[in-house]
């Protein structure tokens, strides 16, 4: 591909170089303080938009049960255009975005009109003016593909290395954001998994901090006691009213657990 712009054009200004950074910044302080996952997406499209001339973002998330892309974001996509692509299937021939996922490689497609990769989603794409489109997938740490980034233009475009470059900042971002709303997902499903494990169970099973405090009783334990859940939480053994020598032969198994960190 021939390259439309001098070298010295690929580079950034220092005054775009410096609103990326901002930007990439802002996005940033939004995971870390576990903003909505669409709010961070629809963020990273708006900066990219903002500093890419004409560009128009969209970003996918992958189905892994039904093997489909879905909305992520497109905050200046219109809406109808969102809801015809949205569950689309991943493919070879699948447009930009579920060709790209399908390969775990880039698609750059300079011309909607006549590339066969749209031959299913042409006319939607162009009836709305869209005529180019480039994208990305979004590939976790440990290979599963996540979803995709794409840039839209509404007239014939081939990108060049300025363009790649932000689309991969862009991507690290994306990224970034899905791998840790995936992994807070699975922890909270876990925590579901493991506390209705713990609640079936006919053991008595009781979780303590290391001031000896109570954090969790289970069902069992609470039957056992005829106390209620609240007389046990936030409290120790000797609070509640235990017998003091069982409270002394409790504390020692506690610290003993803390110190092994085994369960006792």
């Amino acid at each position: 591909m021939e390259n439309a712009h001098p070298a010295s054009e690929l580079r950034l200004h220092s005054d775009q170089a410096y609103l990326l950074l901002e930007m990439e910044r802002e996005v940033m302080e939004m995971i870390a303080t576990d903003e909505p996952i669409g709010e961070v997406l629809d963020k990273v499209a708006l900066n990219f938009e903002a500093i890419s001339h004409d560009a128009i973002c969209s970003i996918l998330l992958v189905d892994e049960d039904e093997k489909t892309m879905r909305h992520g974001a497109g905050p200046s996509l219109p809406k109808a255009y969102c809801d015809a692509i949205d569950g689309e299937s991943m493919g070879p021939v699948a447009g930009s975005c579920g060709t790209a996922a399908f390969h775990k490689k880039r698609v750059i497609v300079e011309d909607i009109a006549s590339d066969p990769l749209w031959v299913n989603y042409r006319d939607v794409a162009l009836r709305f003016g869209l005529r180019a489109c480039w994208s990305t997938p979004i590939v976790s740490n440990d290979g599963q593909v996540l979803g995709t980034f794409a840039i839209y233009y509404k007239s014939i475009k081939t990108p060049d290395e300025r363009d790649f470059m932000l689309i991969d900042r862009a991507v690290d971002q994306v990224k970034i954001a899905l791998e840790k709303n995936h992994n807070a997902a699975q922890l909270i499903e876990s925590e579901a998994k493991y506390r209705l494990l713990m609640e079936s169970m006919p053991d008595y099973i009781m979780r303590f901090d290391q001031m000896h405090r109570y954090l969790y009783v289970n069902p069992a334990t609470i039957k056992l006691t005829g106390l209620s859940e609240s007389d046990f939480i936030g409290k120790t053994n000797k609070e509640i009213g235990f017998d003091p020598d069982l409270c002394s032969y409790w504390e020692m198994n506690i610290k003993q657990a803390f110190q092994t960190r085994k369960i006792i």
